[in-house]
């Protein structure tokens, strides 16, 4: 079963409502304010990018095009827009610009620049490391391979297991380009020789992977912040699941098929109730609170990321 264009954009539309609205709609009861198509814009175009090619470039391509086609008006390429869909920083160029009212009386920009970790694989690495530190539970260690104390960290952390498998990620990339999987002392020669010719960070790769239909997988979730400080933040209940088209062999040797970010020939998206459903119904053993206790632990690892955001 695919995953319906709109499963995330309704999210995004419903609280754009709200945030413009005198009577915000219950969190707790789920419900939604009233919304018609036509009564908001989107613009996918950034102000401000670091290369031409950018400036015309709609982040999340065909896909965010045509969920947004089904509640937004445009898209904008002005200033006639209530929400600003980009993952290119913005927030000082928006600073410097007068921007007229809008009727939904507020604007909605889905990047900000305050969480540092959002969108930089090597902070993130920082702030995962300072969270362990803390006593966090659900992380795997990563690395910023341009700290001269995570580097000897993770060389340490290679030494006592030589064999485990290792992910070298760029630390600012998209659409998996740059990521190589490497056992441990290949990773490290990898490093020692210079043949990363861009800062990265190396994250420690999961092995065994939990099995959804014998093909490898990742989420894609939501989350909505707020308010900046205290930190307040809604995660949504949809959410998109890549799975592999191909089966998934415990080995980093067919690494190419595993690495993937995007939709496509090789990779199927689907909703989250159907990893759900799996958990409850199709794991020996499983009980049908499995999938309440995944996404309570999700909840969780989210909540301790962003808890610390303010010193982030």
């Amino acid at each position: 079963m695919s995953v319906s264009a709109k499963t995330f954009v309704w999210h995004v539309f419903a609280m754009m409502q709200c945030v413009g609205s005198d009577s915000p709609c219950s969190d707790a009861s789920g419900d939604f304010c009233p919304v018609t198509r036509g009564s908001l814009r989107w613009r996918p175009f950034p102000y401000a990018v670091s290369r031409p090619e950018f400036a015309r470039r709609v982040y999340g391509g065909n896909f965010v095009a045509d969920a947004f086609k089904r509640h937004f008006d445009g898209p904008d390429d002005k200033e006639n827009w209530d929400l600003l869909w980009t993952h290119r920083p913005q927030d000082d160029t928006l600073a410097g610009i007068a921007l007229p009212a809008r009727p939904s009386g507020k604007r909605l920009v889905n990047h900000c620049n305050y969480f540092s970790s959002a969108g930089n694989k090597c902070e993130l690495a920082l702030h995962t490391a300072k969270l362990l530190n803390k006593g966090g539970r659900h992380h795997l260690r990563s690395f910023h391979l341009g700290d001269a104390a995570h580097v000897l960290s993770w060389r340490q952390s290679v030494a006592s297991a030589p064999g485990k498998y290792w992910v070298l990620k760029p630390c600012l990339g998209g659409a998996s380009r740059g990521i190589r999987v490497l056992q441990g002392q290949d990773a490290m020669k990898a490093f020692d020789n210079s043949e990363l010719d861009t800062p990265m960070a190396a994250q420690e790769y999961m092995e065994p992977f939990p099995d959804f239909g014998g093909r490898k997988f990742h989420l894609r979730l939501y989350v909505l912040v707020t308010q900046y400080a205290p930190i307040s933040a809604h995660l949504y209940n949809e959410g998109v699941v890549f799975r592999s088209q191909h089966a998934y062999k415990s080995s980093a040797a067919a690494t190419e098929r595993n690495l993937f970010s995007s939709i496509s020939s090789d990779v199927e998206g689907m909703p989250l109730a159907t990893l759900w459903e799996h958990l409850d119904t199709r794991i020996v053993g499983a009980s049908p609170n499995t999938s309440e206790k995944v996404r309570l632990r999700i909840s969780d690892m989210l909540a301790e990321y962003l808890a610390d955001v303010g010193r982030t």
